[in-house]
């Protein structure tokens, strides 16, 4: 409207209007919406002015133009994703083909006598899976450098049968080169870069290795947090090995909280008859019986079973293991008779359908052995032992956390049998390892020391028995214990006393045994069977205190 007044007042008259009628003309134009005559026609003006004009059809035809558009954009997105799942499936068939060759060539074809022979060996028609397997993992280096990708894969491959073999060293060096191939070539966050990361720490937990194996847990659930996949196979797993690290790291109290953790997760993503599900409700039971909740413990175990028998078979390896956690529980509760024939079962099933080498059957020896130690059956339990000990110490090293379990129990067993010569040598050699494998201040170092101080005690070297059990009393004292096993603190502070008071009068020794000894009274209950003549000595005790000195 500016313009148009301006028009008409300009001062040149060819630059006015020539009559009022065009004058009024235009300003009907401008009421109208129509283009004026008083300002340059520019195209963008035009167009505007058409809209103002016809805004329902304008309207329309722009939404028409923006769903073209936006159908041509989602097409581009769809053709985009298609292109990249092809690429996806490509790569997958590939790597596919590549580990069937390689499995085909360089592993099953070992059984060939024309791949065995060779200058430095003879073709062997009985060759062993593990042979194979070892001599295809060395064939790998170099074989697949512009293929980092099958690289990895095929060592995931052959990491995870190692593992399942019972080899945590050679799984470790396969599984750690797969996660870092993976790493490199698809990025952190990649699912299977995430697996190897995985399956790495559950090798690392069966080494001892914890701290190791916490760190890697831990970035895991970092990321699948920010991925946002909490309730995710890949979560629930990751959680489930930490509990498990906890729980060997004799951490009850944080294994159960994680456990249940999981458990809660499982029941509202998974199905109650999930592996994942049952391999939880085992875990959380085995934890619950070594904190004294026994009750809770049987009846989570006792469920498991019934499904595992019943979708699983009753030789599978999880049915075996939880049958073998219900035979431990009644060991730990004394239900002996209840124990026996069950742990029995699982070790000449675990011998048949594993071999006599698994972790899993020196597993069965070992607390077969333990049961008949605490039966008093001393003639049976060291030839079990002992195998388990030889056999685990080749097979799996003398580090590995079940051969320093077969060595404490050997040990123990010794010691109850009044063998006190082998019981120091054997402890003596466990406390070098479990030294090695987690250093002075862990719990099972402490319990070593314990251990070792009650045998010297017994051979009655109290000078050299005293320092060890001086450590283990100032870390119980230090680090605290839970309520199930408190009695573990009273048990050392006892044996302290006793070395000091054994060779003379020490009021030191005096002062302590008289407060750990009514203590350790008052837990009988939670102290197992293999404490029991410690227990007899402080009921002496006590009751030549309670008399009248002369």
């Amino acid at each position: 409207m500016d313009t148009i007044i301006l028009k008409a007042l300009q001062k040149e008259p060819q630059a006015r209007y020539p009559t009022a009628d065009a004058f009024g003309r235009d300003i009907e134009r401008y009421l109208s919406g129509e283009p004026v005559l008083a300002r340059p026609e520019s195209r963008w003006y035009r167009a505007r002015k058409f809209v103002l004009r016809n805004k329902l059809a304008v309207s329309a035809a722009v939404a028409v133009a923006l769903a073209l558009a936006g159908g041509a954009g989602i097409s581009l997105w769809q053709a985009h994703i298609a292109v990249e799942e092809k690429r996806r499936a490509d790569s997958e068939a590939a790597t596919a083909r590549a580990i069937n060759d390689f499995l085909r060539k360089d592993l099953l074809s070992q059984a060939s006598s024309a791949t065995q022979a060779g200058p430095d060996r003879h073709p062997d028609p009985d060759i062993k899976v593990r042979t194979a397997l070892d001599r295809a993992a060395a064939s790998l280096t170099g074989k697949f450098d512009a293929q980092p990708v099958v690289e990895a894969a095929i060592r995931q491959t052959i990491g995870d049968t190692y593992s399942e073999m019972g080899l945590p060293a050679e799984s470790e060096k396969q599984i750690a080169r797969a996660l870092e191939l993976r790493r490199r070539a698809l990025g952190a966050e990649d699912k299977d870069t995430l697996s190897s990361a995985e399956s790495l720490a559950e090798v690392y937990q069966r080494e001892g290795k914890y701290d190791a194996a916490e760190a890697l847990l831990n970035n895991l659930l970092e990321t699948d947090r920010h991925l946002g996949r909490e309730n995710s196979r890949e979560a629930i797993a990751a959680l489930h090995t930490l509990a498990f690290v906890a729980d060997s790291r004799a951490d009850y109290a944080r294994a159960e909280v994680i456990y249940r953790r999981v458990l809660e997760i499982e029941r509202r993503v998974l199905t109650g008859e999930d592996d994942y599900t049952l391999s939880t409700m085992h875990n959380l039971a085995m934890v619950l019986s070594r904190e004294a909740k026994y009750q809770e413990a049987e009846e989570l175990l006792k469920k498991v079973i019934g499904i595992r028998q019943r979708v699983l078979g009753a030789e599978h390896p999880n049915t075996l293991m939880s049958l073998n956690g219900l035979g431990q529980l009644y060991q730990m509760e004394g239900k002996y008779p209840e124990a026996e024939p069950r742990l029995q079962a699982v070790l000449e099933a675990r011998r048949h359908s594993l071999g006599e080498e698994h972790p899993d059957t020196l597993g069965s020896m070992t607390d077969l052995g333990l049961l008949y130690l605490y039966e008093g059956k001393y003639t049976d339990a060291e030839p079990l032992l002992t195998h388990a000990v030889e056999t685990s110490t080749r097979v799996l090293g003398e580090d590995n956390p079940e051969t320093q379990r077969c060595l404490g129990n050997l040990g123990r067993l010794y010691l109850r049998a009044g063998k006190l010569q082998p019981s120091r040598a054997a402890l003596e050699r466990l406390l070098q390892a479990r030294e090695r494998t987690y250093g002075p201040n862990s719990p099972f170092t402490v319990s070593t020391q314990v251990l070792l101080g009650e045998v010297r005690l017994g051979q009655g070297a109290y000078s050299e028995a005293n320092p060890v059990l001086r450590a283990a009393v100032e870390y119980y004292r230090r680090h605290g214990l839970g309520a199930s096993v408190i009695w573990r603190r009273y048990y050392a502070e006892w044996l302290l006393g006793e070395s000091l008071t054994g060779p003379g009068r020490n009021a030191e020794g005096e002062t302590m045994q008289a407060s750990a000894g009514p203590k350790l009274l008052q837990l009988r209950e939670s102290i197992p069977p293999d404490c029991g003549p410690i227990l007899d000595d402080v009921r002496r005790w006590t009751e030549r205190a309670a008399l009248p000195r002369q």
